[in-house]
């Protein structure tokens, strides 16, 4: 009678189980990508930001200006042809230039037609990156953080906006609209931001597995399960606001795993602004993390140089939650495709290999 008490305990709880990870592992909203993100683009107007991008190096390496974009693809100016000079990328020729300058080769140059396709990652950054964890409250509500929002190290090379993702142990998506430092973050000096879309690719078993409870947030676990190869898709699109702070709170941003809606918000109801984040990265220079062994830094106390990548938090919406995480088939799995869209910033298309 008692084994068969315990044998009915037990198949309850697993059946309780399977039942709460198949629930947790639903979409939380009915709709479907009904449109293709790349043809549905709408470029800002160069009076209210300047879009940059490069195309690749097959194609040259060459940073243009992007003015409108239709099905038939985008309409660019080649910068450097229009200011006579070669461009390392997207951020020299804003710093080179100036916000003026370029907008008005927008109304003088001549534009040519390129392919959404021919166009690689339009700055190249500066390393680590620096991230901001649970800054979305349905998001820290999700994984219930009550503490607020924290920063860790992003440790992966910034990848294509189309680049395959490898396979992980428990993969996960994070949506991410990503600041740009377009200039030096000093004590004396704010730096001025631009903006991508970013997917924070994240191995949520590597991150609990190397997570001390007992140390401050973020800085074990987190550097080790989101860093690696490929785990940092980079959209093709630079956008530089004339004003930074005002123009992140109207952006939209959504994800798409094979087609459903997994994640949506906009940028407004961040917890911190993207400019609060840096501000705090900056003066938590000195607080040490640990990955694989080692220690680092978030960043220099120097001051955050040009070209750095911040990952500003994800909405609601991703798998992990700790009862998912037994089961590796509620996780991203090989020929899953991820579309993650945001308004003005594009669209990045990645899947997992």
């Amino acid at each position: 009678m008692m084994r068969r008490s315990i044998l009915a305990v037990s198949t309850a709880l697993v059946l309780a189980l399977v039942v709460s990870t198949w629930q947790l592992s639903r979409p939380k909203f009915d709709d479907r990508l009904s449109f293709d993100p790349i043809d549905a683009l709408v470029i800002a107007p160069v009076d209210v930001a300047l879009t940059l991008a490069r195309i690749d190096s097959a194609g040259g390496g060459r940073v243009v200006l992007v003015t409108r974009s239709d099905a038939d693809g985008l309409e660019v100016v080649d910068l450097e042809a229009a200011l006579g000079r070669p461009l390392r990328d997207a951020v020299e020729a804003f710093t080179v230039f100036g916000f003026d300058a370029l907008a008005a080769a927008a109304e003088s140059a001549e534009s040519m037609q390129v392919s959404f396709d021919a166009l690689g990652i339009p700055v190249d950054p500066a390393y680590p990156h620096i991230a901001a964890g649970t800054n979305f409250r349905a998001h820290a509500e999700e994984v219930g953080r009550e503490e607020g929002p924290f920063l860790f190290p992003k440790l992966s090379d910034a990848t294509a906006w189309n680049a395959d993702v490898p396979d992980r142990a428990r993969l996960d998506y994070e949506a991410e609209i990503c600041a740009v430092t377009l200039t030096s973050h000093t004590a004396a000096e704010a730096a001025r931001l631009g903006y991508v879309l970013c997917n924070d690719f994240t191995d949520r078993w590597t991150l609990v597995r190397n997570i001390d409870l007992d140390a401050p947030m973020g800085t074990t676990g987190f550097p080790d399960g989101k860093g690696g190869e490929g785990m940092l898709p980079v959209g093709p699109l630079l956008v530089i606001p004339r004003d930074a702070d005002a123009f992140y709170r109207d952006l939209s941003l959504e994800l798409y795993l094979n087609g459903d809606l997994r994640q949506r918000a906009v940028g407004g109801q961040m917890i911190w602004s993207p400019a609060e984040v840096i501000s705090r990265a900056f003066e938590s220079c000195d607080v040490v993390y640990h990955s694989e062994g080692e220690t680092l830094g978030l960043t220099s106390c120097a001051g955050i140089p040009p070209r750095t990548l911040v990952l500003t938090g994800t909405p609601g919406g991703v798998i992990f939650h700790l009862v998912t995480l037994w089961s590796k088939s509620a996780y991203l799995e090989p020929g899953d495709e991820v579309v993650t869209v945001a308004t003005h910033l594009g669209a990045l298309r990645n899947h997992i290999r």
